[in-house]
């Protein structure tokens, strides 16, 4: 492969693996990372069907691979490899492409009470070494994930999981967790696995290494039947390689950015892109404690005030989809409207007493606000100020102040500002309790007692009243405010140009419909 320069290289790596993994929860304000899903009894999935391949179809693609990171889902490092995890391994359940919960392993489940939930497994599945899937497989990965980098912050509320049965396991919680089966995603290997470089899974794909050669070859094991694309030659993607020459060329036929509008140069060539939903949220910090801030209004006021249509246009790229609150507008079934935003801070009692074009607070002192943003990240100091400007017809005097990485830190840790830039990647629960609660890793600017509290009826909730607990909890989030929610980033794989139907990825697994990629003779 030909060498390039150090920009392309730089926005070749850009999908930092932490930013991937939902237990290895990163900040990048950078600050650290913070369903309806009844639970009851599912029936019982019948194998589908498929057809089988049409002559002539291309059956073989290319994925980037490091050869020096195993393939073990509770040791891998590198994201080329966490990419890959999903076409080899399976858990429980899967998020889908509309964030929804979808059984893989999992046959029935039931909560027994508030802390104990029971689960069956599907029988007959096999793995790719023709061991059957048992009840201790899933006990055991689900206990080893308990002390992985990647996935412990998933199982971290998990007391005890133990098989009851060949095909029976009783998981029991610290505390109440509707949402349990969300964060089940974990991958299943057999018993013992971790001590194995490439454990088998019961996933599409296995893995053939040999020779200094890797393939994931269409598993015989796999219940779903025939696949478009048997062959996924792994193919070594060094950080210098040329990407449009890499995929191009055939040396590989998809490279998977997480975050394309953090690249430090547009991804151009000639390539087909498609985009995927993930849950990489961005917001707006709010230091409740300070002067008119302190009021719910002004908060929702700055909110009903922000373009996040062109601030997804223009800062993103189009790489991001605007939210008005932290869950994923892909969940259609949650809304909120936006009042009006001058009406609102005339409710607050702001208004411009001096005619100096600038709102005054209750207290007749000009209502000025500093919004940091940290300096290592051009993007989001250009959000910054695509932001302040969007304040300013509405009377908001707002400042950008731009912070070395560690300064910024600081003053989050000092509630030193009034509003900040700040970025998280949310669970598959969408689960905000670290951003709000008191001592949570990322309240910033006080806690926020309503939502706190509606979060907590949401964790409680029995199966038949979870819905309307969620919809309740975005009702008191809207109500209260206590952080500004703005986009969630859209991830890209680029592929070769005309070569691959459309991608339909979601974050965490940008290659979901891999096997019916390449659909083109």
């Amino acid at each position: 492969m030909r060498p390039v320069g150090r920009r392309l290289a730089a926005w070749l790596c850009l999908a930092v693996f932490a930013l991937l993994c939902a237990g290895c929860q990163i900040n990048s304000i950078d600050p650290p990372p913070a369903e309806e899903q009844p639970v009851i009894d599912q029936p019982r999935q019948e194998k589908e069907e498929k057809p089988a391949v049409p002559q002539g179809q291309k059956t073989s693609i290319a994925l980037a691979y490091n050869p020096a990171d195993p393939l073990n889902p509770y040791l891998t490092e590198t994201e080329y490899n966490f990419y890959l995890l999903p076409l080899i391994y399976e858990g429980l359940f899967e998020i889908d492409g509309d964030f929804e919960l979808q059984s893989l392993l999992c046959e029935s489940y039931a909560q027994q009470d508030a802390l104990q939930w029971t689960f069956e497994i599907k029988q007959g599945v096999l793995f790719h070494d023709g061991s059957e899937l048992t009840a201790r497989d899933v006990e055991y990965s689900i206990n080893q994930s308990k002390q992985s980098p990647c996935f412990a912050a998933r199982s971290q509320n998990i007391v005890s999981c133990a098989a009851t049965g060949r095909y029976s396991l009783r998981v029991r919680l610290a505390s109440p967790d509707s949402q349990l089966p969300r964060l089940l995603t974990m991958p299943v290997t057999p018993r013992n696995g971790a001590a194995q470089e490439n454990p088998p899974g019961t996933g599409r794909y296995r893995l053939q290494a040999a020779d200094g050669e890797a393939s994931l070859l269409a598993s015989e094991n796999w219940r779903g039947g025939p696949l478009g694309v048997t062959e996924i030659r792994l193919s070594v993607l060094y950080p210098d390689s040329d990407l449009s020459y890499a995929v191009g060329s055939g040396g590989v036929d998809a490279v998977c950015f997480e975050r394309p509008f953090a690249a430090s140069a547009a991804i151009r060539g000639d390539f087909d892109i498609g985009t995927f939903a993930t849950s990489d949220l961005h917001y707006l910090g709010v230091n409740k404690n300070n002067g008119c801030l302190q009021n719910a209004l002004v908060r929702q006021a700055i909110s009903a005030a922000l373009d996040r249509e062109a601030l997804a246009q223009k800062i993103f790229s189009g790489y991001a989809d605007p939210t008005l609150l932290p869950v994923s507008p892909a969940r259609t079934q949650f809304t909120a409207q936006l009042g009006d935003p001058d009406q609102l801070l005339a409710r607050a009692g702001c208004q411009d007493t001096d005619g100096d074009g600038i709102l005054n607070g209750p207290d007749g002192a000009n209502i000025q606000l500093r919004l940091l943003a940290p300096k290592s990240s051009d993007m989001k100091c250009q959000a910054a100020r695509s932001l302040a400007q969007a304040l300013e017809p509405h009377g908001l005097s707002v400042s950008v102040l731009e912070l070395p990485e560690e300064e910024f830190r600081q003053a989050l840790a000092r509630d030193d500002f009034d509003l900040f830039y700040g970025e998280t990647i949310l669970n598959d629960q969408f689960d905000f309790s670290q951003m709000v609660t008191a001592g949570g890793a990322l309240c910033y600017g006080g806690p926020s007692q309503t939502a706190t509290a509606a979060l907590l009826v949401w964790k409680e909730a029995a199966p038949q009243q979870v819905l309307s607990a969620q919809r309740a909890l975005y009702t008191a989030f809207s109500g209260d405010m206590p952080f500004i929610p703005l986009v969630f980033g859209r991830g890209c794989v680029a592929t070769g140009k005309g070569l691959m139907n459309p991608v339909q990825g979601v974050g965490r697994n940008p290659y979901r419909n891999v096997e019916n990629w390449a659909n083109q003779p």
